[in-house]
């Protein structure tokens, strides 16, 4: 069985996590029994998250700077928020379908 890192979350980010998909995608190829990915989903999911509160404060943001400027946004933030959403209901079926250690 192949050993599991868990690593700290406060430092992945896009290409920690690019190498570590495809480090796992590597050793499960080569039939490695990864064991539980319990951890692994964790891992990630946790990074997306990052991602997405980034995305909220960001869009905060940008809307505050399209008000100052007098440019239309609402079109705008209704879609960034929309795909908030969408991610967090990923996370949210990411965290309640892994499987428990």
């Amino acid at each position: 069985m192949a050993e599991i890192h868990v690593l700290s979350v406060a430092r992945l980010d896009a290409a920690h996590l690019d190498q570590l998909s495809a480090e796992l995608s590597k050793v499960h190829t080569a039939g490695v029994d990864l064991g539980s990915r319990s951890e692994h989903i964790e891992t990630i999911t946790n990074g997306i998250e990052q991602g997405c509160e980034q995305l909220r404060a960001d869009t905060k943001i940008l809307v505050a700077q399209f008000i100052e400027l007098g440019i239309p946004h609402e079109e705008f933030e209704t879609m960034l928020r929309t795909l908030a959403k969408s991610i967090e209901n990923m996370i949210e079926h990411a965290r309640t379908s892994a499987p428990t250690i």
